[in-house]
């Protein structure tokens, strides 16, 4: 379902004034895929899902890193333009009026909005307990979706850049460069940033705390002779029925549970660096393609993956990535 839903966003490029609409769809979607039982067999399906959303949502980011070339060819503008749909990166907001500090509060609405919402409904009173543990799979999926384009959108407002006027010493939002640098419209939209980012901090310390608790109660139970895993006598696997969140982890060796904290902190670097390094800087490239190999390195080291297929496609999408990373470089450099 998730994948009909990418395509179709791609293949229609709804109007702007369509998008949040879509979105909403997109949110029922996944809230659907979230909450309902899944197959017994769902390591690699799950690999594979989360592969393809941290590669599209990467991609994205490196296009949007030219300084001026997506202006320069309008059929990697038409591809970005996907890639934005497809990673649920809102367009068309500043169309609302709202000021840039309300645009920022309304995309953390939209994006943060439903994954809150999802773990109200998780502590309600008089919510039944298969209720609470799909509610909070619901805010763990959306999650998983949403972190990377709030994380690039609230780093973009504390990248400033100089103004090139020679002997001016004022700087500008490079997000939104008629904001002056220390303006209190601009302190405004930081202090908003940072709340928010210490939120996102915070949750997921609490997600890393769950996932430490389960593989510790894992490792205690799989001495049971009732449990048997899932693939095979040489993986250690941990039950997925053990936390809602789990696909952040059963894709995974038991040895190798702690390796989505090596994607995510790789998905931050990229943020990171896209949205607080100048655009148009030589240093973009070297640096995303640094924080690229070395993920891939990691990868053919711990190869973490239980299923085969899936580190044959985390692979291959890392590699993409870097050859994407190399041209957008050679062409802004061109």
């Amino acid at each position: 379902i998730e994948l009909v839903v990418v395509v179709l966003l791609g293949v229609f490029g709804l109007a702007k004034a369509w998008e949040v609409v879509v979105i909403g769809l997109c949110l029922v979607t996944l809230s659907l895929y979230a909450v309902i039982d899944r197959p017994a067999q769902t390591t690699r399906i799950s690999a594979v899902l989360k592969t393809i959303v941290v590669f599209v949502q990467t991609v994205g980011a490196v296009l949007s890193s030219g300084n001026g070339l997506l202006s320069s060819s309008s059929s990697l503008h038409t591809i970005y333009g996907v890639l934005q749909r497809a990673s649920l990166t809102l367009t068309g907001l500043g169309c609302l009026d709202l000021g840039q500090l309300g645009l920022l509060w309304l995309f953390v609405a939209l994006t943060a909005g439903p994954v809150l919402l999802c773990l109200a409904l998780r502590y309600a009173p008089c919510q039944s307990q298969g209720m609470r543990r799909r509610a909070e799979g619901a805010a763990g999926t959306l999650g998983y979706l949403f972190v990377f384009p709030l994380l690039h959108h609230l780093l973009e407002h504390l990248s400033c850049v100089p103004d090139p006027t020679p002997g001016a010493h004022r700087s500008y939002l490079d997000a939104a460069p008629w904001i002056a640098c220390g303006s209190d419209e601009h302190i405004a939209l930081v202090a908003s940033a940072l709340s928010v980012l210490l939120g996102i901090a915070s949750a997921v310390a609490v997600t890393s705390t769950v996932a430490w608790r389960a593989h510790q109660a894992s490792e205690r139970e799989i001495c049971d002779d009732r449990l048997v895993p899932l693939l095979d006598s040489d993986a250690m696997v941990m039950v997925a029925e053990h936390s809602p969140v789990a696909f952040l982890w059963h894709t995974f060796r038991a040895e190798a549970w702690w390796y989505e904290g090596v994607v995510f902190t790789r998905r931050v670097a990229i943020a990171v660096a896209v949205a607080t390094i100048p655009r148009g800087s030589v240093f973009t490239s070297g640096v995303l393609a640094a924080t690229v190999a070395v993920s891939l390195a990691a990868h053919l080291h711990f190869r973490p993956y239980i299923d085969e297929v899936a580190h044959r496609m985390e692979i291959t999408g890392l590699v993409a990535a870097l050859i994407v990373i190399q041209i957008v470089g050679m062409m802004e450099q061109a």
